[in-house]
Formats: C-alpha cells, structure tokens, sequence
C-alpha cells in the first residue's frame, strides 16, 4: 500500500488487475522442468519416428540406384540441412543457420516433386511415341503405369528426409540462445 492517497488504487479490481499483472511478469522467462523433459521427450520420439519412417521407405520402395542419380540430391541435401541445425545447436544458434536448415529441407522435398514432374513428362513423351510408332513390345498402358509408378517414387524418399531434417531442426534448435 502506498503512503500517498494518489498513489493507492482506486478500487479492489484495480488493484487485482496489478496484482494479476506482476505475477505474469515474474512467471515470465522461467522454465519448468517438466515441461522440458515432456518437451524433449517428445520431439525425440517424433525424431525416432521419422527415422523409422524413413527406414521403412528406403526399405520398401525404390533404392537409390532406381531412383537415379538425382536421389543423391536428396541425402545430399539432408545431410547439408542435419549440419547446419547440428552447428545451430552446438554454437547456441549464433550463427544464423536456422534459415539455411530449413531451406535445405524445403529444397529436399521440391526436388523429389520436380523430379517426379520430370519422369512422368519423360513417360507421358515415351507413351505418345510409343502409341504412334508401335516399336516397343510394351503396351502404352502399361508403359503409362510402369512409368508413372517409378516417376512417383522419387516423392516418398524426398518427403521423409524433408521430415528428419524438419523435426532434428526443430529438436536441436528449439532453445533460444543463451546470452
């Protein structure tokens, strides 16, 4: 309470909404522990999920070698985008790699569709050739179906590897720096 009568609150609800008030600015900055370690928890079990993901996508659909020589972008970009968030975490962010990482990321999974878009024009032209000049023992329907199914597969193994690098980003950078 203060001494001077113009320097008390004018009413109870006043001086409720300064109570109120002081008490969010104390709470503010200050971190639960348990929060931390659900939080933690958490995102390293989503971590394990998407590797798991990506084992089993590697595992199942087609390997590097079908995918060409443009799947090597994709680990390529993955293990650039998992470097740039590991230096992020280990320097405490002082760099300003964060955007670096997650641009990595959105490169991976643009560059599984674009090469998706790719194979299936190179499909699309192989089965109007092959419709004009049959030469090929293969019917255009299944050369559309063949062809389209392994164009595709390049967007599986993009899209787990943009999720690793997004949740070890967000795992390994998800504290602020320490000043």
């Amino acid at each position: 309470m203060a001494r001077e009568p113009s320097e008390r609150h004018d009413s109870a609800g006043d001086f409720a909404a300064a109570l109120d008030d002081y008490i969010a600015a104390s709470l503010v900055g200050r971190a639960d522990p348990r929060v931390e370690r659900v939080a933690t928890t958490l995102a390293v079990l989503a971590l394990a999920f998407v590797v798991f993901a990506s084992v089993m996508v590697w595992r199942h659909g087609p390997g590097l070698a079908a995918l060409g020589v443009g799947a090597w972008g994709f680990v390529g970009l993955t293990v650039v985008g998992l470097v740039f968030s590991l230096i992020e975490w280990r320097t405490q962010q002082r760099h300003g790699l964060s955007r670096l990482a997650l641009a990595t990321a959105a490169a991976t999974l643009l560059l599984g569709v674009a090469q998706a878009f790719t194979g299936l024009g190179i499909v699309l032209a192989a089965v109007s050739e092959q419709m004009s000049t049959p030469t090929v023992d293969v019917p255009p329907n299944q050369l559309l179906l063949l062809g389209t199914h392994e164009a595709m597969g390049n967007i599986s193994p993009a899209a787990v590897l943009t999720a690793l690098q997004l949740v070890a980003w967000a795992l390994l950078t998800r504290r602020g720096p320490t000043t």
